[in-house]
């Protein structure tokens, strides 16, 4: 006990001196650093600028609290204000100070009460800039005389403190080589860049990490598919592979799909197999997918007519390709192609088809909760077709997400059939569906998830002057398990 009350200080914050000349240094905390000046805090309170190219020297100093009680000159380094997620949902401040230090994960601030302080990356909500400051006070600045002790290559130097009563402090650190001292200085621009570049590009995202760093494996069944599965296309006992990619706050996100899951922009609800990717920088994304039994079924891939009931029309997306801009929480979505496959089946009478669906949407982002708007037409040789779909993503927390959707499709074939005699033949459907989707996290690394969905049919077809139609109701149902690793 005796020694740990007689044990020094837990030291918490580095200053740094910058050698210009054999005795001559300035002493202080490194607020900023560009390609050409070093901006230092003194002892004095004074946002100094020293060239780079004139530092011979670099020594570092531990201390508990930077013996500083003012910044004069704050204008010169604006303060950084740094809001979170609080407990309610509402952005509540977290840090204001000056960035000092960087790692990967985390930042190191000198704080308004002269201490340093560590955040983590993603935890930042909002950045702003006080720029309009013209005298700040450190409220806990340490009063102690100190007397920070040259070196021993700047040992005859004199000491700067002459009181009589000081606390000595040694460095802990001193780099010489130029090329050390470049390496550290390029070092700290690469982080204050960085906080540049999250205060300009946050007003691109609605929220810092649009995806996570998380990948989760799992695998759908479900039961009544009439267009995620044929004879020759299965969705069912096929692994679902999610992989989430976040650079960090405001920067660039990406996620990969692959296996058996639901296409949240595609003409349908129900899980298919696809090679989904959507990427997101700044104010642009991008989406693709690609159902990889294409290449795997060839040319069993089409619908053929035993897949589809008397008097039917059914559709699925084999390929997707979107583009869009967003800014702050709204984003702009355009739907540049993508490959549509339908059969079309009236008695005897059958007509399998491809064509593209040009479609437009909009999405509103909010912090836990996006709602995503898009539709659009098809008029293709013998086919019409046009799709609304709304998604609702909600997220309240971190263990729990619910989708919800509503499709309407409309969808008229009139055309010879695809056999001779190729008699021609008419066919019209109209489809309402309403599905939802729920997950559950549990045991940190598992999630549960269960889908229902109501499909509301009327189709009407006609040939050789006989006309008949047809209304049913078509519930769905599915789920997964996943493991998160």
């Amino acid at each position: 006990m005796a020694f740990l009350i007689a044990s020094p200080n837990a030291y918490g914050i580095n200053l740094h001196a910058l050698y210009t000349a054999s005795c001559h240094r300035q002493i202080g905390v490194i607020l900023g650093v560009s390609p050409r000046k070093v901006f230092l805090l003194n002892l004095n309170g004074d946002i100094v600028q020293i060239e780079r190219f004139e530092i011979i020297s670099y020594a570092t100093y531990p201390v508990d609290v930077v013996p500083i009680r003012r910044v004069n000159n704050p204008e010169v380094t604006p303060l950084v204000r740094i809001q979170t997620l609080g407990a309610d949902g509402d952005l509540v401040e977290l840090i204001r100070g000056w960035p000092i230090d960087f790692s990967k994960d985390k930042i190191a601030f000198l704080t308004l009460r002269g201490s340093e302080r560590l955040i983590d990356r993603r935890s930042i909500w909002k950045i702003e800039f006080e720029r309009e400051q013209k005298r700040i006070s450190l409220e806990g600045a340490d009063s102690s005389a100190f007397d920070f002790v040259h070196p021993y290559a700047f040992s005859t130097c004199p000491a700067e403190n002459t009181q009589k009563k000081t606390i000595k402090v040694f460095p802990q650190q001193l780099m010489s080589d130029p090329v050390t001292i470049k390496r550290e200085l390029d070092r700290l621009i690469i982080g204050h860049e960085q906080i540049k570049d999250y205060e300009s590009d946050q007003q691109f995202y609605p929220v810092p990490e649009v995806y996570g760093n998380e990948t989760t494996l799992g695998m759908w069944l479900s039961t009544s598919s009439r267009y995620g599965a044929s004879e020759t296309r299965a969705n069912n006992f096929t692994p679902f592979l999610t992989n989430e990619y976040s650079s960090g706050p405001f920067g660039f996100q990406s996620e990969f799909k692959s296996g058996a899951g639901p296409i949240f922009m595609s003409i349908h609800e129900e899980p298919q197999t696809q090679i989904f990717y959507r990427m997101k920088a700044d104010y642009f994304h991008f989406s693709g997918m690609v159902d990889p039994n294409l290449l795997l079924v060839g040319t069993k891939y089409k619908w053929t007519a035993k897949d589809l009931d008397n008097i039917d029309i059914r559709a699925n997306d084999s390929a997707l390709l979107e583009a869009g801009f967003d800014y702050g929480r709204w984003a702009i979505e355009f739907h540049l192609g993508g490959s549509t496959e339908v059969g079309v089946r009236y008695g005897s009478l059958f007509k399998k088809q491809n064509f593209g669906f040009g479609k437009i949407g909009v999405r509103y982002q909010a912090r836990f909760w996006t709602l995503n708007i898009f539709g659009g037409s098809a008029d293709a040789e013998y086919m019409n077709a046009d799709i609304l779909r709304v998604n609702l993503h909600i997220r309240p927390n971190p263990v729990r997400r619910f989708e919800f959707s509503f499709i309407n499709r409309d969808m008229e074939f009139s055309g010879p059939s695809g056999e001779a005699p190729y008699d021609p033949f008419t066919v019209s459907s109209t489809s309402q569906t309403l599905a939802a989707y729920g997950h559950w996290r549990f045991k940190t690394r598992y999630w549960v998830g269960l889908m229902g969905a109501v499909e509301q049919i009327s189709t009407k077809g006609s040939a050789a002057g006989v006309s008949k139609s047809d209304n049913k109701t078509v519930p769905k149902a599915g789920g997964i398990l996943s493991l998160t690793f």
